[in-house]
């Protein structure tokens, strides 16, 4: 058996400083591309949105109901899509601006860090991905 995900690896407190700056940008442009998304969807939502009144017959009298009509199919799903993308991306910028901020002020100090945290602030090389 494998003892990889056992395996731990030393960073100095810049380089993680580094990283997190990294992934902070990373996440903020992200972030202001979800935001014009979102302000593009919801322009096209509004120009096509609508609602009815729709009476429902009964013995004394009717019922009201309202039918939504969410407007362009599309629209409504990229504003929806571009939301959740703006409160994650969001999340992310905000936690590793708090980390680089943190480990900026940590100096030559080395940490242990395990794979899943070498993975997390891209120390692996990878490339970042939405």
């Amino acid at each position: 058996m494998s003892k990889r995900n056992e395996h731990t690896f030393q960073f100095k407190a810049n380089q993680i400083a580094e990283a997190a700056e990294q992934q902070a940008v990373y996440h903020e442009k992200r972030l202001a591309f979800w935001k014009k998304e979102y302000n593009h969807a919801v322009v096209i939502v509004e120009k096509t949105i609508g609602a009815r009144l729709i009476r429902r017959e009964l013995t004394n009298g009717y019922r009201v109901d309202v039918e939504v009509d969410y407007g362009d199919p599309s629209a409504y799903r990229r504003m929806n899509e571009a939301f959740d993308k703006i409160e994650s991306h969001r999340k992310f910028a905000e936690a590793f601006r708090s980390d680089q901020q943190v480990y900026s002020t940590q100096g030559d100090r080395s940490y242990e860090m395990a794979v899943d945290d070498v993975q997390y602030y891209h120390l692996d090389g990878r490339s970042q991905e939405d």
